[in-house]
């Protein structure tokens, strides 16, 4: 299979480029990942980009600190407020953003292929913001910076304008809408946003198929991922790390990106 345009090597592998590779696209693939127990190759990347976050519901899923299998299981693991783990299921998993209900969603998240499926099944689905936005008609874009929902107990738009970047900080997770906190006055259209974000998004999306050793590295912030269903008797195996870094790190990467283009140019 050949490589993805913006795949990197791990043998080698240079922090700058996988940050500026993740800056251009919003993710990139990092081939030739060991697999090793203890998930030492895992976790030293997901400490060079940030430091590991160790929440995470569903205890039957962790693989050690901060790590979670990603795969099928007998019944589906539940989560904190009692709905099941699409990660812990082969089937169609919509694209999202993780942790959407938290105050400050992780930046990253880590998925490293232990074994892919058998019958080639479970592509990952890719969408990052600007391209979503791009789909969106005017007031619809308009609206989703302005229009709040309530994700669990987290009140927030689906997008936040990023100063100096070109595209918004998305949060977004139809499974997580709890309900909508719009006002009597605000616009009715607000209310069918989620149903038009989710079709956007998926007419965004680009489709990659992660195979033993690969690494999929997200940008939480800033584009959405899913998953195409796959043979529920698959050993297909994704181990997962959610990275959390200081808030500042966003804009600061970009303006170190935006500088180094300037000078090249």
């Amino acid at each position: 299979m050949p490589s993805a345009p913006n795949a990197l090597p791990h043998a080698g592998l240079e922090l700058a480029a996988l940050r500026e590779c993740v800056g251009v696209h919003g993710w990139a693939v990092i081939e030739g990942m060991p697999c090793r127990d203890g998930n030492g190759p895992l976790l030293d990347l997901a400490n060079a980009l940030g430091r590991v976050n160790p929440y995470g519901a569903g205890g039957e899923t962790r693989d050690g600190e901060g790590v979670h299998l990603v795969a099928p299981s007998a019944r589906p693991v539940l989560d904190t407020t009692g709905k099941a783990m699409l990660s812990s299921t082969a089937t169609d998993f919509p694209l999202h953003t993780d942790e959407c209900f938290a105050s400050e969603p992780s930046r990253y998240v880590l998925l490293h292929c232990w074994r892919e499926d058998a019958r080639g099944g479970g592509d990952s689905l890719l969408a990052n913001s600007e391209a979503i936005a791009a789909r969106l008609e005017p007031w619809a874009l308009d609206l989703c910076h302005r229009a709040n929902f309530i994700w669990r107990t987290c009140r927030a738009p689906i997008f936040t304008r990023q100063p100096g970047t070109g595209w918004p900080i998305v949060r977004f997770n139809m499974r997580e809408i709890a309900g909508d906190d719009l006002g009597e006055d605000a616009d009715p259209r607000s209310r069918v946003l989620p149903e038009l974000m989710l079709a956007a998004a998926n007419a965004a999306a680009e489709q990659v198929l992660l195979e033993a050793g690969d690494c999929l590295v997200i940008d939480n912030h800033r584009t959405l991922h899913g998953r195409i269903a796959f043979d529920h008797e698959s050993k297909r195996l994704l181990k997962r790390v959610w990275v959390k870094t200081d808030p500042g790190a966003a804009q600061r990467e970009t303006k170190s990106r935006n500088a180094s283009t300037t000078a090249a140019g």
